[in-house]
């Protein structure tokens, strides 16, 4: 899937992400699509792999108490050094791949 927008955490996220990585975990990155949503672009991040919910990153983000998790779309991982969002040649590539 293709970013639609340049974006990447805040550096408060990213700050409470490289807390919150553990080996064998990677941080998913999921940005809203829905063309009608006033959430247009924006992100949300999801902990997979080892010990998690999630050991591989599901295709949307997970549905929540609000029923919004169906508008976001896996579009790659971050980068916990750089912060920026990568996305491979494929995104479960990507994920199958290791590293941060």
């Amino acid at each position: 899937m293709n970013r639609t927008a340049d974006e990447k955490p805040s550096p408060e996220t990213l700050k409470t992400m490289r807390e919150g990585h553990r080996p064998g975990t990677h941080w998913a990155a999921f940005q809203a699509h829905a063309l009608d949503s006033a959430d247009l672009h924006a992100l949300r991040f999801l902990l997979v792999g080892q010990g998690c919910t999630f050991a591989t990153p599901p295709e949307r983000y997970p549905d929540t108490q609000f029923g919004s998790g169906w508008k976001y779309i896996l579009i790659g991982k971050v980068n916990l050094e750089t912060g920026q969002i990568e996305a491979g040649e494929t995104v479960s590539t990507q994920f199958s791949e290791g590293g941060q």
